[in-house]
């Protein structure tokens, strides 16, 4: 679903209600998106900047329908929820198939409050002259919350809500805007970032510490000081053996 910018703060506001008591279902996430102006992009969304939500519902469309009635009620532009098989979910998000050169952070969130929500979009919605072509809120719980068996070192994912900022640094200018953006959104809302990263949006340099639950962090270093004391394997983000 879209709406224009300017509908941001009610969208947002009834996006993260939606979140707080939704079912295992569903699962959600939304953008602020400034979409380029390239004659590739369909009117009337060419150039514009919009308020985005997409997602899943595994479920029946009567029950789709009944989830996402308080979104509805707002009267998007563009209501693209509709009926579809697994093989559709790789483009629900609308992602450029091609790589992109993307520049931003990630922060994983305990809760979005009211502040929290009006500080966030202080920082990047409309007025703001944010640098991002996609600022992201991606709701979490469910079964990735839940403690259980076979679940190897991710330890259940505590925070409630990613949060994804990128831009495209097309020059050095607009390379440094990105950077003091980002960590000004990062200060911003330490009050409600969760300890844990995600791996997935993790950019260097980043604690490794940091991407996994204390617990799982200890037993991974055990892990790496028993088969790899030397270091031989690495990764993106290295865990270092236990002393």
């Amino acid at each position: 679903m879209l709406w224009p910018i300017d509908r941001a703060r009610e969208v947002v506001a009834a996006w993260r209600d939606l979140t707080l008591d939704s079912p295992d279902e569903l699962t959600t996430s939304l953008r602020l998106l400034a979409v380029p102006d390239d004659p590739a992009v369909p009117e009337p969304l060419r150039g514009g900047a919009f308020v985005v939500v997409d997602g899943a519902f595994s479920g029946d469309e009567a029950a789709a329908a009944a989830v996402l009635a308080p979104l509805r009620v707002l009267g998007p532009m563009v209501d693209g929820w509709q009926p579809a098989g697994p093989e559709a979910l790789p483009f629900v998000h609308m992602g450029p198939e091609a790589p992109m050169p993307l520049q931003g952070g990630a922060l994983m969130l305990d809760a979005l409050p009211d502040a929290a929500l009006r500080r966030w979009l202080e920082l990047v919605g409309p007025g703001s002259a944010s640098p991002y072509v996609s600022a992201e809120l991606r709701h979490l719980g469910g079964e990735l919350a839940r403690p259980g068996a076979h679940k190897g070192a991710r330890s259940p994912m505590r925070a409630r809500y990613l949060a994804f900022l990128a831009g495209v640094p097309a020059t050095p200018e607009l390379a440094e805007a990105l950077r003091a953006r980002t960590e000004r959104v990062t200060a911003a809302m330490a009050r409600w970032t969760a300890r844990t990263s995600y791996l997935n949006f993790a950019e260097r340099p980043t604690d490794p510490a940091t991407l996994f639950e204390p617990e799982a962090y200890a037993r991974l270093r055990r892990v790496k000081a028993r088969v790899d004391p030397e270091r031989r394997f690495r990764a993106n983000h290295d865990i270092p053996p236990a002393a």
